[in-house]
């Protein structure tokens, strides 16, 4: 029986390449804390325990990605609204025009 020799050069490029691409895009979704949020975390960590800490600060990861949903809303709402309010009350202005 004959055996084809595998040319693994390229699997391996592209197994590098892929392991490249997974670390630049973890780098780029990798989260970024304030200072203060910093000091807080260790020292939280310090009094109650590494354990502990880490599902209170999960917790409050969830409560602020909540809040920033809602705010996000919020805002797309407001918009709207302002969009609204500008157009009755261009139309408010015409019909005024055209009843004088």
């Amino acid at each position: 029986m004959w055996h084809k020799k595998v040319d693994t050069s390229n699997s391996r490029k592209r197994s590098k390449i892929t392991r490249v691409k997974k670390v630049e895009k973890m780098a780029r979704e990798q989260r970024k804390y304030e200072k203060e949020y910093k000091v807080q975390a260790v020292k939280l960590a310090k009094e109650s325990g590494a354990g502990k800490a880490a599902k209170e600060l999960g917790a409050l990861r969830k409560q602020i990605k909540a809040l920033e949903r809602e705010n996000r809303r919020l805002k797309e709402e407001n918009e709207f609204l302002a969009e609204a309010s500008a157009f009755f009350a261009a139309s408010r202005r015409k019909s005024a025009r055209n009843s004088e």
